[in-house]
């Protein structure tokens, strides 16, 4: 009999793109998948052999009503959109499980976020339960932090006290937990996710970590090359299975289209990278979802004109012709574009990021250095692996939660564009940075080979999780 897994990602991109591709992985191994999305997301990303798969590669994709606030106008209410996952999706996905006639489910995998899959064993017969795998969507050493939460939290409370009394401006804490090689700044990362009085969010951070660690297995969207300390590390520590399955990034589509020398009709944004000199275009993105302020997008605009360094900004939403009015001949602004296609044009030699991390991880695929900006949660995380841990990237904006509304100036987006471009010669920071993304990505490449370990995690969470049910 055919084993089936149901997957269940959490209605935002950052979360169903590692998800998609995480049902790639299985359906390449002969697993057969159901992708539960919300009627929107589907219409949203289209058929998943378009967003994420190649030909070849097939999974089904069902889905449960437009229960929650739609994506459109999520941001005024975050909120009341948590609480409609929490509640009103909740039921809808027990309905469609319920309903569910395929045969029986082999296991279940569920964004570590929808903490509520975790129990759903509980509303059953005990022989009847499905495993469940919990997949978290972000960089193993989160996952850590998470696990090390109240010791960080313990060391940003002994910051606050400490400071009280303290006239001079504070600098951040840094935390070393259980001698990993890797410094978390307290101040600037930590409470990013958990501002001492927000005890909602804190609550919901020991949510996840409790019921991911009493599932079946845990997937992370990161790879054992990348993370090697983290995931050993939590491989000591947590009672289940950890397996790390990324880069969560399309790149099985992408060899496709490369094999077959194919551009889809729509990406006049490629026939302009092609003109372009080796290198020599900076890529912008800030999120799908994030806002900046109208002031900041001018100071980006203004400060790209000023660093005379070729760009391609994708940009969504009422910026977009106002922003092709001033980038002149030297800038192209898309509403869209295939990012993973434009990291990897050889004519892209940097990116401008939010530190999402599956921009990151892409970034790494292609070889591209950034330039960091990032705007919420577990982008400033992100954000120091690039910086601090990987150092594969410069940094363009500071982060300051006291006044996280702090403008970037033009000239420090111009003068920090053409340090990551190289355009400045008494610079050599370039170099170093430039050599460790080459490096990470023959080791990300390695990674995602037939029998690399990828392939080989992949294979063992088959065996050990869903064959074994």
């Amino acid at each position: 009999m055919d084993k089936l897994v149901v997957a269940i990602p959490y209605p935002a991109r950052g979360h169903i793109n590692p998800m998609m591709k995480f049902c790639s992985l299985l359906s390449l191994k002969g697993i057969s998948v159901i992708l539960v999305l919300t009627e929107e997301w589907l219409s949203l990303i289209g058929p998943p052999a378009a967003a994420a798969a190649p030909v070849g590669v097939e999974y089904r994709v069902a889905t449960v009503p437009n229960v929650i606030p739609s994506e459109k106008d999520r941001s005024k209410d975050m909120m009341g959109f948590f609480k409609a996952v929490a509640t009103e999706m909740k039921s809808a996905i027990h309905t469609f499980l319920d309903r569910l006639d395929d045969g029986p489910v082999s296991c279940i995998v569920a964004d570590a976020i929808m903490t509520f899959m975790m129990g759903f064993g509980g509303r059953r017969e005990e022989d009847t339960l499905p495993p469940v795998a919990s997949l978290f969507p972000s960089p193993a050493s989160m996952f850590f932090a998470y696990y090390h939460f109240d010791l960080i939290m313990a060391a940003a409370r002994t910051q606050v006290i400490a400071n009280s009394n303290d006239t001079v401006e504070e600098k951040d804490t840094m935390v070393i937990i259980d001698n990993i090689p890797f410094e978390f700044p307290v101040k600037s990362v930590e409470i990013s996710f958990a501002n001492l009085g927000n005890s909602l969010v804190n609550k919901g951070i020991q949510s996840i970590v409790q019921t991911a660690t009493t599932t079946h297995a845990i997937l992370i969207s990161t790879y054992e090359e990348l993370e090697p300390e983290f995931i050993n590390a939590l491989r000591d520590r947590l009672p289940i299975p950890l397996y790390a399955f990324g880069p969560s990034i399309p790149y099985l589509s992408l060899e496709l289209k490369h094999n077959n020398c194919q551009h889809e009709p729509s990406s006049m944004y490629i026939d302009w990278l092609d003109a372009c000199p080796k290198a020599s275009v900076l890529y912008i993105s800030l999120g799908s979802f994030e806002t900046v302020s109208d002031e900041q997008m001018e100071e980006i605009s203004k400060g790209l004109q000023a660093s005379k360094v070729r760009y391609i900004w994708s940009v969504r939403g009422d910026y977009t012709s106002s922003l092709k009015e001033d980038c002149g001949e030297l800038g192209l602004i898309v509403p869209w574009c295939d990012q993973l296609k434009v990291l990897c044009h050889p004519s892209v030699g940097g990116f401008l990021t939010h530190c999402g991390w599956n921009s990151v991880m892409e970034a790494i695929f292609a070889g591209v250095p950034m330039l960091t900006f990032p705007l919420v949660l577990d982008q400033v995380h992100i954000c120091n692996i690039v910086l601090n841990h990987l150092r594969v990237g410069l940094k363009l904006k500071e982060v300051r939660y006291e006044d996280d509304q702090n403008i970037v100036s033009r000239e420090e987006v111009a003068m920090n564009v053409v340090r990551l471009m190289d355009l400045n010669e008494n610079e050599d920071v370039h170099h170093d940075v430039r050599k460790r993304i080459k490096e990470h990505q023959q080791n990300c490449q390695k990674a995602i080979q037939s029998g690399g370990s990828i392939d080989v995690n992949v294979t063992s969470f088959i065996q050990n999780i869903v064959k074994n049910n």
